[in-house]
Parts: C-alpha cells; structure tokens; sequence
C-alpha cells in the first residue's frame, strides 16, 4: 500500500474501463475478482446504488479496482440502478443490491458505496470488521469537517 493515491475525477469513458482491465483477464464479467497468488482472507460485495451518474461510475471503478485489487480481496461490484422519475431512493436500492448479491455468493462483508465517493487512502482497507464502518468520515466536498 502506497497511502495517499492520487485522485483524479477527470473524464474516463467506460470504454477506456474496458480496454484497461480487459488486459487482467481474472476479472470476470459483472466486476468480480479473486487473486489467484493467495486465499483472500474476506469476499467483498460492494453495493454501489445508481442513478443519472454515467460520468462518476467509470471513475469510480478506475480508483477502486485496483486499490482492491492491491488489498488482496475477492470482491464484486453490484450496480443498482433506479429508472423512472420517482425520487432517488437511496435506501431501496442498497436493499435490492443486498438481496440480489446474496443471490450470487456468501459474502463476508457487504459495502454500500457511493459512487461519488473515491477513497483517497489506499490503506483505508475494504475488508471485514466485527462492526460496521463509515468510510466517508470526512469529505473533500465539505472541506474535510
């Protein structure tokens, strides 16, 4: 782990996504990674809730992929994305994005992410705790108070 990561929330299209992890052929589709040199202490499901944000999701993934990936982790991303004009609900989707990765597998953890918020720490790590964390404690946003 390096620290402090330099965050850039220039424009990415999903395509530039594509090309540049499509080279790590262990990421398999729907954003699920293992690695394949050790047994990964926690699998990590990250629940990310969507909506209208088409800028933010390829910038999120450039930031977080390899920082898991560093951090050793299996890990998924889940995508819940709310259409119509209703208001965003925020809550909901994390519900839905839950039951849906439940499906899937048995994850140690689960992290509801925004996906405008990129981690500015690569040691802020992603694994599992015995209780619940806020990653977001400070925002560049807010000045950091």
């Amino acid at each position: 782990m390096r620290g402090f990561l330099n965050v850039n929330v220039s424009e990415v299209s999903f395509d530039e996504i594509h090309q540049l992890f499509s080279k790590d052929l262990d990421i398999e589709p729907g954003g699920h990674w293992r690695p394949k040199d050790c047994k990964p202490r926690w699998k990590v499901a990250v629940l990310i809730p969507f909506r209208n944000r088409h800028e933010h999701l390829p910038i999120f993934f450039l930031h977080l992929i390899p920082m898991l990936q560093k951090q050793r982790l299996e890990f998924a991303f889940y995508v819940i994305e709310q259409t119509g004009t209703q208001p965003f609900n925020r809550a909901m989707l994390f519900n839905v994005g839950f039951k849906e990765a439940m499906k899937d597998s048995v994850w140690d953890c689960v992290i509801f992410h925004d996906v405008d918020h990129l981690p500015e720490n690569d040691r802020n790590y992603y694994g599992c705790g015995e209780m619940p964390r806020h990653f977001a404690a400070k925002l560049d946003k807010y000045m950091y108070m």
